[in-house]
């Protein structure tokens, strides 16, 4: 899987659901038209931002999502196929996503935002 680089002009055609409320889902196609940007610091490499129009000036992409990627300029860059997932509870009930991506770990928790690490990261890299 290849994922364009930073500076790169691109059309992208990706699918969306639409909500788990919806029975059945619908799923549409959207395409999208601009400039990869630099990406967040919390960004997967599965991810990457582009520019967007005046409603959303910043598109986050999923590579899961992308059906194809047109290249108008640029270059297109290797994605590490070596992610894993995991959808976690919280204490409290609230639900995170922990990434592992090659030996770099990461999670939606607050605590991992405020510490670079969480007791979610801890017990998941024992056994991933």
């Amino acid at each position: 899987m290849k994922a364009p680089t930073i500076g790169s002009k691109v059309i992208v055609k990706t699918k969306f659901s639409q909500g788990a409320s919806m029975i059945p889902k619908q799923s549409t196609e959207i395409v999208f038209e601009g400039t990869v940007l630099n990406p967040y610091k919390w960004m997967t490499d599965r991810e990457f931002c582009m520019s967007g129009d005046s409603d959303w000036p910043i598109r986050v992409i999923n590579m899961s999502q992308v059906i194809d990627i047109k290249l108008i300029e640029g270059e297109l860059r290797s994605i590490n196929l070596d992610t894993k997932i995991w959808n976690v509870s919280g204490s409290k009930g609230s639900k995170y996503i922990v990434t592992k991506n090659s030996s770099k770990w990461d999670c939606t928790c607050p605590g991992f935002g405020f510490r670079k690490t969480c007791k979610h990261v801890s017990e998941l890299s024992n056994i991933g």
